[in-house]
Formats: structure tokens, sequence, C-alpha cells
């Protein structure tokens, strides 16, 4: 949303690895991380630095990779620069439609990597915010483009996975903010994003909240309570992350 070229997906992922710095300079990097159980703020920059590691490896190749995880060795914020600007020079060499895997029902390009290192660390400056006490929401924009991506190519991989095989029914997510809608529709153990004006199913349940905090909810930041909930109010709370390809 909002992006046409590849400097524009660039500058909006950096735009998020900025409010992640800001959040922890200067700040006690043994300070806990309430969206992570178990993650210091130290362990947070290094799982992100971590991250540009693992996309640097896999944005070049059509075909999947073994990661090669990063030394911890280092001051954490030093780290970090050094793979953003590894990685932002992976990306300025390659094309946002060059082929690239991903285990996702998503193009599997450069396109959508871009998006999903800027939605992760979004994610993740968040938490580093929240840590320090300072969250702010996140970027409407950013915002739009992570439930897209968590509905219509994160989430339907991990249904499957996590075993989920009760519930039918459509769910509508309302962005009041900006008056944007998604409709998910759930099938027992398979679920799909539906066409943002398809018809022909009546909603089971709907969702509404800013942007921010949807995306918030839907990755397990903030609880449904928070949002204004209707209909199947427990097929709706369903739809949050446990545990994305180990995603956090």
């Amino acid at each position: 949303m909002g992006k046409s070229d590849k400097a524009s997906y660039i500058t909006a992922w950096q735009k998020q690895a900025v409010k992640l710095e800001d959040a922890v300079t200067d700040a006690d990097m043994s300070l806990p991380v309430h969206g992570c159980p178990d993650w210091s703020l130290a362990d947070l920059v290094h799982h992100v630095a971590d991250v540009y590691t693992f996309v640097m490896q896999q944005a070049g190749s059509a075909e999947p990779v073994a990661h090669e995880p990063i030394s911890t060795d280092g001051e954490p914020l030093a780290v970090l620069a050094r793979n953003e600007h590894a990685l932002a020079q992976t990306f300025h060499r390659l094309q946002l439609d060059d082929p690239a895997w991903n285990p996702w029902p998503a193009p599997k390009t450069v396109r959508s990597w871009l998006t999903r290192v800027q939605n992760d660390t979004a994610i993740h400056a968040w938490d580093a915010q929240r840590a320090v006490d300072r969250p702010e929401p996140i970027d409407t924009v950013v915002a739009v483009d992570g439930v897209t991506e968590f509905l219509g190519a994160l989430l339907p991989v991990s249904w499957r996975s996590d075993g989920h095989s009760g519930g039918t029914g459509v769910v509508r997510f309302v962005a009041e903010d900006v008056g944007k809608h998604w409709r998910l529709r759930i099938r027992g153990s398979l679920v799909a994003l539906l066409d943002e004006n398809s018809g022909g199913e009546d909603d089971t349940a709907s969702v509404s909240g800013t942007a921010s905090d949807l995306l918030l909810a839907l990755w397990g930041r903030l609880p449904y309570d928070e949002l204004q909930l209707s209909g199947d109010t427990q097929l709706a709370r369903h739809v949050r992350n446990t545990g994305l390809f180990g995603l956090q």
C-alpha cells in the first residue's frame, strides 16, 4: 500500500528500523520484552539482526536456502546496524520482481521479502518501545500492509500446522481509521483471505479497531478485548499468531 518502486519499499522498511534503534539506544538491554517471552532487549535486537541475515541469504535465491545464524558476539546495536546496511545493499542489487523463494502463499519475489522485513521490524520496534514504556501506534500504511500479509500469506500456513480443525465462518476485520476491511473465511483447517468486495457469504464475526491495533492484536501484542468484537467472538479470537514459523 502506498509503494510503487524499490526505493519506496526500502525507505519504508528502514523507517521501522530507525524506530527500533531509537527505542533501544541508551536503554537497559536486559529489560524484558513482553511480546516475546524469555527475551531481553538484547535478544530482540539480535533476533532482528538474524532475520536480516536470513533475508539476505534467501532474497537472492529462487530456491530455499539453509539459514546460517549470525554470531551474537558484539554490541547488539552495532550488529543490527551492520546487518541492516548489508541487507539494504542486497535489496539495492535486486529488482522487486526478481524470483525469491518464500514458504507462504505469496508471490515468490523480492517484493514479498521487502514487505516481510518491513512488517517484522515494525512489530519488533513496537516491542522495544513497549519495553522502555514508550509504545507508539504502528504507522498506518505499514499496519495495513501487515494485516494484509498476516491474513493472506502467513496465517493460512500456520493455521494448518497449528492443527485448527473446528469453526466455520467469515470474520471481517475493519480498520476504522482508514476505512479498510478484510474478510477471512474459516472452514475447519483451512483459512483464506477473500477479495475485498466478495459477496455470497455473510459475516460470522467482526473485529474493529485502528489498523495498528488490529495488527498488534493479530500478533498477540494487544488483547482482543481492546478491540470491538461482534458476532461469533470465539471464532474471531482464534485468529492470532501462535508461533508462525518460529516468528515472534
